[in-house]
C-alpha cells in the first residue's frame, strides 16, 4: 500500500492547549507513526483543558486519507485545585466542506495502536443537549470516548477524499461540564494547481503595435495536412528610443494553443514548424513544442503560466519574417494573442492576430 504521511508532530515552542471542557469491535490496525521523517507540523489550537492534536494525515494509497488526532490531560484530577477531570467523550464539527458520507470509517484507541472500531454517525448529541444544552440543534461526529488520568486517547476518521487541516468547532463533556472549542480539524479540499494555460484572453492593448502580424495564407497540401504562414514585420523600425517613434527589432514571437483542442498544447497536431528571416533562401525547422517560455516570464514577466509555441526568430529591419506551421486538420483562422519580445531592450507585449482555431 503506498503511504504518504503527513505528520503533524508536537513540537514544544508551537504547542499550545486546547480548551475543551469537563464537568457536565476491537480492530488492530497499524499504530500511529509519531517520529516520521514525512512530516508537517500541525497547529493546536488555545484553550484550557485538554491537549488536541492533529498527529498526522495518511494517504493510504486506495483513495481514502485516514486523519489521526490524540487527546490528552495535562492535569487530571478531581477538577479542583486547578485539575481536570476525565474526559467522558467529545464531538467534531465537519467544516464546511466534509460531510458523514465522505467518512469510509471510524475508531478510537487507548494507546494508538490497537484501535476499536465503530459505525460513524451524525447526529444531535443527546447527552450533551440533555446535560449542558449543548448541541441541541447541530448535528455532530460523536467520540464516545474519553480519557483516564494523564494517558492520551487517540481517535481516527478515514474519509474518501483529500481534505486540507482546517480550524473547525469541537465540543467537549466532562464530568456535567461542557464546553465548545475550536481545533485542527477536516477542512476542504487542496486547490488544484491548473498549470500552464493552453489559451489567452484578448490582448488588452489598443496600440500603437510595434508589431504587425498578417493574417494567415491557409494552403491545403492534399495530403491531410495544411500549411499555416504568418508574415510579421516590425513597423517602425529604429533604435526604438524615446521620441524617436521607432521600435528595436524583434528578438522572438509566441503563439498559443487554440481555444478548440480539447489536448492543451498537443504538439501531434503540428506536423512541422519553421521560420525563415527576409533574404534567407531556406526555411529554419524546428521541432514545435508548447511550453512557458522563461525568456519572456524572466525578462518581462510574462507567458509565466501560459503554453506557447515559440519561434524564436526576429526581424530585420521594414523586411517581414515568415512564420509557418503545418496542422494534420482543417482548422478556421481565430483571433488570439500573440506575444513579442524586443531585441537588445526588456520591451515585450501582445498583439492581436489570426491563430490556429477550430476544425471547420
Amino acid at each position: 500500500m503506498k503511504t504518504k504521511l503527513r505528520l503533524f508532530g508536537v513540537i514544544a515552542s508551537l504547542l499550545a492547549v486546547l480548551v475543551l471542557g469537563y464537568g457536565c469491535s476491537t480492530d488492530t490496525q497499524a499504530p500511529v507513526d509519531t517520529n516520521s521523517s514525512n512530516s508537517k507540523n500541525g497547529s493546536v489550537a488555545v484553550a484550557s483543558l485538554y491537549n488536541v492534536v492533529l498527529e498526522s494525515v495518511v494517504d493510504n494509497g486506495d483513495g481514502t486519507w485516514t486523519w489521526t488526532w490524540s487527546i490528552e490531560n495535562p492535569n487530571p484530577g478531581n477538577g479542583s485545585g486547578g485539575t481536570v477531570k476525565d474526559l467522558s467523550h467529545w464531538n467534531m464539527d465537519l467544516g464546511t466542506c466534509a460531510s458523514i458520507d465522505n467518512v469510509v470509517s471510524a475508531a478510537y484507541s487507548g494507546d494508538g495502536t490497537n484501535w476499536t472500531s465503530f459505525t460513524p454517525g451524525w447526529a444531535i448529541d443527546a447527552s450533551m443537549c440533555n446535560t449542558c444544552n449543548l448541541n441541541c440543534s447541530t448535528p455532530v461526529f460523536k467520540f464516545d470516548f474519553g480519557t483516564v488520568d494523564d494517558v492520551k486517547s487517540w481517535y481516527q476518521i478515514t474519509v474518501d477524499e483529500e481534505f486540507e487541516p482546517a480550524q473547525v468547532a469541537g465540543y467537549s463533556k466532562g464530568g456535567t461540564t461542557c464546553h465548545s472549542f475550536t481545533f485542527e480539524g477536516i477542512g476542504c479540499p487542496p486547490e488544484e494547481d491548473p498549470g500552464p494555460q493552453c489559451t489567452a484572453e484578448e490582448c488588452e492593448s489598443q496600440g500603437p503595435f510595434p508589431y504587425s502580424v498578417s493574417d494567415p495564407t491557409i494552403t491545403n497540401n492534399g495530403d491531410g495536412t495544411w500549411t499555416w504562414e504568418w508574415a510579421i514585420t516590425n513597423n517602425n523600425p529604429g533604435n526604438g528610443k524615446p521620441g524617436t517613434g521607432t521600435y528595436q527589432a524583434l528578438s522572438h514571437f509566441n503563439m498559443p494553443w487554440n481555444t478548440c483542442l480539447n489536448n492543451c498544447g498537443d504538439e501531434s497536431m503540428i506536423v512541422s514548424a519553421s521560420h525563415k528571416v527576409a533574404g534567407a533562401l531556406d526555411w529554419t525547422t524546428f521541432t514545435p513544442t508548447f511550453a512557458v517560455d522563461p525568456s519572456m516570464c524572466n525578462t518581462c514577466a510574462m507567458n509565466c503560466d501560459l503554453n506557447v509555441l515559440k519561434f524564436n526568430v526576429g526581424t530585420n529591419g521594414a523586411s517581414s519574417t515568415l512564420l509557418r506551421v503545418v496542422v494534420n486538420q482543417d482548422l478556421a483562422p481565430q483571433t488570439q494573442v500573440g506575444y513579442y519580445k524586443s531585441g537588445k531592450n526588456t520591451g515585450c507585449g501582445c498583439i492581436n492576430f489570426k491563430g490556429l482555431g477550430c476544425a471547420n
